[in-house]
């Protein structure tokens, strides 16, 4: 089954062993950033363990995410040094040493093109290594989709076993409906275009290793530098709408015709045949209709 990828927050873990944009295995930033990716190999193995690695798996699996991280953020330090030059990296590698030994009020004050830039800097080095932990996650929900079984298998196992019949489990279907539903908030609306270039980072990392790769990502990278984040104007319900129809888009393409057909041939096995007139997923939505906290969401708009 695909996967359908949803890049909202900033989820880092371990942060403190990844490397900032340019950053690679404790040399400076701007060295790293011009002596290409490919000098990045993934830690020995061991390296990073402390004793909280429960298996060797896991092991390799975060070093495999490492590696992938400390990719993108190169490739995202060498994007710094082409499109701004030296000075920005070194001030990335200088404010990022600062933060780590908690001493940010000693920095001088910036003017606000620098502020700017620097904070699109960070912005872009969690969106990149945020999505690439996420990857990571999609490779690991996999492999247990293929030791223990899909979720929906396993839901039908657990009905099974609880001793629930075919014939019982027919017309329970026919009332059965799951809803997620759509929430926003004007501050969390992205850019559309951001989010389609961090996609199609998420699809290139997912493809094996190999020269044509890694050009593809840095293209990519160069484009999301150049893609602005910030708009012109404070964002609408009818941006929030957009945002909420390019999610909806994805999965009615991608991901509901897989799960619906899985849960056709799970229920075939079991001899239950999935009632034509039965809608086991619908959505909902509170866009352009939740009013807690948002001004802008009137009668009006709703209407």
């Amino acid at each position: 089954m695909r996967q359908v990828r949803v890049w909202t927050g900033v989820r880092l873990r371990d942060c403190g062993d990844v490397a900032a944009p340019g950053e690679e295995t404790g040399d400076s930033s701007l060295r790293n950033a011009t002596a290409g990716v490919h000098a990045s190999e993934p830690p020995a193995r061991g390296e990073h363990d402390d004793g909280a690695m429960n298996s060797q798996t896991q092991t390799e699996s975060d070093e495999a995410l490492r590696h992938d991280i400390r990719l993108v953020t190169s490739l995202l330090g060498q994007t710094l040094l082409r499109s701004e030059g030296p000075d920005l990296l070194e001030l990335v590698e200088r404010v990022r040493a600062h933060a780590k030994s908690d001493s940010l009020e000693d920095l001088p004050a910036f003017d606000l093109r620098t502020a700017t830039k620097l904070a699109r800097a960070f912005t872009a080095y969690f969106h990149l290594a945020n999505v690439t932990e996420q990857v990571h996650r999609g490779r690991a929900l996999l492999q247990i989709r293929e030791t223990h079984g899909g979720w929906l298998q396993q839901a039908l196992a657990r009905v099974e076993s609880a001793g629930i019949d075919a014939k019982a489990l027919s017309q329970d279907l026919e009332q059965i409906m799951v809803r997620p539903v759509f929430t926003a908030h004007p501050t969390e609306v992205a850019r559309r275009s951001t989010l389609h270039k961090l996609r199609q980072v998420a699809d290139l990392l997912d493809e094996p290793e190999n020269p044509r790769r890694d050009r593809q990502l840095a293209e990519t990278i160069d484009l999301l530098w150049h893609t602005d984040e910030i708009r012109i104007e404070a964002p609408e319900p009818l941006d929030e709408a957009r945002n909420g129809i390019y999610y909806l888009e994805g999965l009615a393409s991608e991901i509901l015709p897989d799960v619906l057909e899985e849960l056709r041939d799970q229920l075939a096995g079991r001899g239950v045949d999935l009632p034509p007139q039965t809608r086991p997923i619908s959505f909902g939505s509170w866009i352009g209709g939740d009013r807690d906290g948002n001004p802008n969401v009137t009668a009006q708009t709703t209407r």
